[in-house]
This record gives C-alpha cells, structure tokens and sequence, in this order.
C-alpha cells in the first residue's frame, strides 16, 4: 500500500512546458484544427502552425461534443489550410479525402443525417440536407 501525505505530495517539483510548447484543446472545435493540416510537427515535437493568418473560426454542433462521437464522424480529418470560418449544425459525417476552403456551412435538419462524399471540396457554399429533399447546395458569398 502506498501512501503519501499532503506535504510530501507538495514537495515534488512539476514539469514546466514552455509557453510555445502549449496549445489548448478546450473543445472538439480545438482538436479539429490541431488535427488537421493547419499545423505540423516539427522535430523537437511542437506544432507548428504553417499558414499566414488566423486559426479559422469552427463551429461543431452537438454531435461532435464527445471525442468519441467526433472521431466517428471524422471518417478522415479534411484539409482546412484554406478554411476561413467552418459551420456545422446537425447530423453531420465527413468521408475520406474532404477539402474545406473559404466559408462552409453544413446542415441536417433534426432527424436528418448528412454525409460530405469522399474526395469532395466544398468552398464558399452552404449544404442544407432538409426531410425528403437532396442536399441543397447554396453559394456564400466571399
């Protein structure tokens, strides 16, 4: 049996991780970015994060909360260098190969389920999957 007092527990110096070494994953919306193409590991194991600007802006919805439910609707984690702001409301699944550029929005209506195909770029558009209808597909604007 092992057994430590609270002072001794105090004792033990921590790890200290510089600043540049340190990137918070707060939400799923986090672990997308992380995991995507946004960022590369350089050799001493940081990330780097490799394009001009700002981090997009992304927005899960509810199903994408846990890691789990994430990881499954993540066939594979989509290219999103050329991603500005990414909207995701619904019952949402991404296949493999999926490049976002620009502003997307991708919708299901509650008890709508809707699948971004394998190998598809979606850019400057909004996708509305509504009860007994196709996909929509709406152009945004720049």
């Amino acid at each position: 049996e092992i057994s430590l007092s609270h002072n001794k527990l105090t004792t033990f110096p921590g790890i200290q991780v510089p600043r540049s070494r340190f990137l918070p994953v707060k939400n799923t919306q986090d672990l997308l970015a992380i995991m995507s193409d946004l960022y590369e590991v350089r050799e001493d194991f940081s990330l780097q994060f490799v394009r001009k600007g700002k981090v997009p802006v992304i927005e899960l919805s509810k199903y994408f909360s846990k890691v789990s439910e994430f990881q499954k609707r993540f066939r594979e984690i989509p290219q999103l260098r050329q991603l500005k702001r990414l909207k995701v409301e619904g019952d949402v699944y991404f296949g493999h190969r999926v490049v976002l550029k620009d502003n997307v929005e991708i919708a299901a209506d509650q008890g709508q389920q809707l699948e971004v195909a394998e190998g598809e770029c979606l850019e400057n558009i909004k996708l509305i999957q509504k009860a007994h209808y196709e996909v929509q597909r709406i152009p945004l604007d720049h």
